[in-house]
């Protein structure tokens, strides 16, 4: 079921980012520091579950290790980015920047796509690269001692 949605989701998340303009392949916003309020965020570890140097499998989003995957009759139409994974980032997969993980990025259809875990324990995302603000591996500065928050499935 939710290979199933994410299969059905992503086209139209890619739909949305071609109408939008294809990313550059540059990434705007460099790792580093995130917005003001991360020094209110619980930032958890990083998850065992992700995936990284290769485009995830719906076996993977059926095993929580990937958000979505881009196989189309067996075909992989995807390859990997060549990000660190995991890592913490703020996305705005709705506008609103959000504290969060990023499992999985991945090319597809010419767009920069990550998968992205939000630590409010909203449903996984699948949002444009350009859309996110890359905070590394290391535990983002400010971070709330001896707070859990739910990021892997």
């Amino acid at each position: 079921m939710q290979a199933m949605v994410a299969r059905v989701l992503l086209p139209l998340v890619l739909g949305i980012g071609c109408a939008a303009g294809a990313s550059s392949g540059k990434h705007p916003a460099a790792v580093g520091p995130g917005p003001q309020q991360a020094a209110a965020v619980a930032w958890p570890p990083l998850p065992a579950a992700f995936v990284s140097g290769r485009p995830a499998t719906p076996e993977d989003v059926l095993a929580g290790r990937a958000v979505f995957a881009t196989q189309a009759g067996g075909t992989v139409e995807a390859s990997a980015l060549p990000l660190d994974i995991p890592q913490y980032a703020y996305c705005a997969p709705d506008g609103a920047l959000t504290p969060g993980i990023i499992v999985q990025a991945e090319r597809a259809r010419g767009m920069e796509v990550v998968g992205f875990r939000p630590l409010s324990g909203a449903p996984p995302a699948v949002t444009l690269l350009t859309s996110c603000q890359l905070l590394g591996q290391a535990t983002p500065p400010g971070s709330l001692a001896g707070t859990s928050a739910a990021a892997s499935p």
